[in-house]
């Protein structure tokens, strides 16, 4: 997308709107008619100096005298969005780098654009096919949510940039650049939903509390699954605990049927795996694996999260740039991923040649290589 500056014709319409001739102008301007009759057909441009003093002399900013526009309509977000993630999906990623940056360059004020690219690199950055490529797209991301958040001036988008950048920091092991990010952010979103929500009973609107309420809950469900399967790995060396944890996990995610509505869920049964694993537990590890596997194969394509028949208000949760739907791999990647993650480390090591083992790999790598659907599920 390039930048496109209307400067001549802007000065000949707002002269005109102003019931001025070229002379009028000329005088007021210091310089000669044929200079403002240069400006007009594009002959010439103003000096430098003179651009603030046309914007005053017209009553308009710079950005509207030079006809720039440093934001973007949601709807051309979007677009940029999925062109770049057409040309990830196409193993096309120097190229989707250099486009994003050149665009995020003509629009480095427009903080929603640099957030949604920033949350598409971050996603993307793990199938790039070299670490050089790799650390440049988490580099660029790390970059925009800096910028977000020391320039915007809206929380929301200040708080997505952190918890984005929080992320890529995760990825690249630097627990403290996590802690100085977040710490003491923890919980605010949800009781800002709360708040907004009882704000909403009291003027009687409950359809949008309902909405605001169940993704509060849907969010806290997540966050708690989440949670346990990342505890597995704190009680390798207690055996009751570990089998405890899993069966609350397991008994969650059947309550609140994640398996539909969170299909990522799924990636929490590798936690418990590897715990079981470091417990010198192959058997336990290995069922995991297996209900790892057969998940994985019933999920739906896209691994969004959607609504069910009591989470029926998600919608409007789920369309917002909080639930980042506009960030996620394609299919062909997403299927990449679920294999990669049962076939690396550390089960790659641990379970090498154990034919169960070699029997689930082989079955998501089959998944992987399928031509993808509408939706499997």
């Amino acid at each position: 997308m390039t930048t496109t500056l209307h400067l001549a014709a802007n000065i000949s319409s707002l002269r005109k709107e102003a019931g001025l001739t070229q002379q009028q102008l000329a005088e007021h301007m210091g310089v000669s008619k044929a200079s403002v009759s240069k400006w007009e057909t594009g002959q010439s441009l103003p000096d430098l100096t003179l651009i603030p003093q046309l914007a005053i002399f017209f009553g308009v900013t710079t950005d509207k005298l030079l006809g720039y526009d440093p934001q973007l309509s949601e709807e051309d977000i979007s677009a940029i969005n999925d062109h770049l993630r057409d040309l990830f999906t196409a193993g096309e990623f120097q190229i989707a780098l250099e486009e994003a940056r050149r665009t995020c360059k003509q629009h480095y004020s427009c903080y929603p654009l640099l957030l949604q690219t920033a949350a598409l690199f971050s996603s993307h950055a793990e199938f790039a096919p070299s670490e050089e490529l790799r650390n440049e797209l988490t580099h660029t991301a790390r970059t925009l949510c800096r910028r977000v958040r020391s320039k915007c001036q809206v929380t929301k988008l200040v708080r997505q940039a952190s918890i984005i950048e929080a992320s890529l920091e995760i990825q690249a092991n630097r627990p403290h650049a996590v802690v100085d990010l977040l710490e003491g952010e923890w919980g605010l979103g949800m009781t800002e939903g709360m708040l907004l929500a009882a704000a909403k009973q009291i003027l009687k609107d409950n359809e949008s509390a309902e909405e605001i309420l169940q993704a509060d809950l849907c969010n806290a469900v997540i966050t708690a699954s989440t949670i346990m399967a990342q505890l597995s790995g704190l009680h390798t060396d207690d055996a009751p605990y570990l089998g405890t944890l899993l069966n609350r996990f397991q008994e969650l995610t059947r309550i609140f049927n994640l398996n539909r509505v969170f299909p990522s869920n799924v990636f929490g049964l590798l936690n418990f795996a590897g715990a079981y694993l470091q417990a010198n537990d192959e058997e336990r590890a290995l069922e995991c694996l297996e209900e790892y596997t057969r998940l994985c194969k019933e999920a739906p394509e896209t691994m969004t999260i959607c609504c069910d028949e009591f989470f029926t208000h998600l919608e409007p949760w789920i369309q917002s740039a909080d639930s980042g739907e506009g960030a996620m791999a394609s299919t062909p990647l997403i299927r990449a991923g679920l294999y990669e993650s049962l076939a690396g480390e550390p089960f790659k090591t641990a379970l090498a040649g154990n034919p169960r083992y070699e029997a689930l790999c082989s079955s998501l790598e089959d998944l992987a290589k399928e031509p993808a659907t509408q939706d499997r599920a």
